[in-house]
């Protein structure tokens, strides 16, 4: 919400990059924080907050794109497929996450997660996208 302006002004693609880099390095840290067993609570207030408006600068610039991306006739039909995989996403994350903590650990199971923000970013080099500035 509070990124519209930029998202309006800026790169959506080198956004969504950006968003993920920085999301994949903080969660990298708390996982390496875990693991080596020095992390406090006051660090989570942190991380929260860094990846929350990562999070959020991502999800705009994902919809932002989108209509960019796809002839106007299949909108409706590329928001809805978006909308479904994030559901989808987060029921089997979740599912997944879980099982992997009890058996894992939570500091492997976030490790692998910021491996996961490092792959969004690689398959974000793939969307064919010009920017024209506005």
């Amino acid at each position: 919400m509070i990124f519209g302006v930029w998202i309006d002004k800026w790169n959506r693609k080198w956004l969504m990059q950006i968003s993920d880099f920085i999301q994949a390095f903080t969660t990298g840290v708390f996982a390496v924080l875990l693991f080596v067993d020095v992390f406090e609570l006051q660090y989570i207030y942190f991380i929260t907050i860094i990846l929350s408006l990562c999070n959020n600068l991502f999800g705009v610039s994902n919809t932002s794109i989108l209509p960019e991306l796809v002839k106007k006739d299949l909108l409706i039909t590329a928001n809805s497929l978006l909308s479904t995989s994030q559901q989808v996403a987060r029921l089997v994350g979740s599912t997944v996450g879980g099982i992997l903590i009890a058996y894992t650990g939570e500091a492997t199971v976030i490790a692998i997660n910021a491996i996961t923000f490092f792959v969004s970013l690689a398959f974000i080099q793939f969307i064919r996208y010009e920017y024209t500035p506005k």
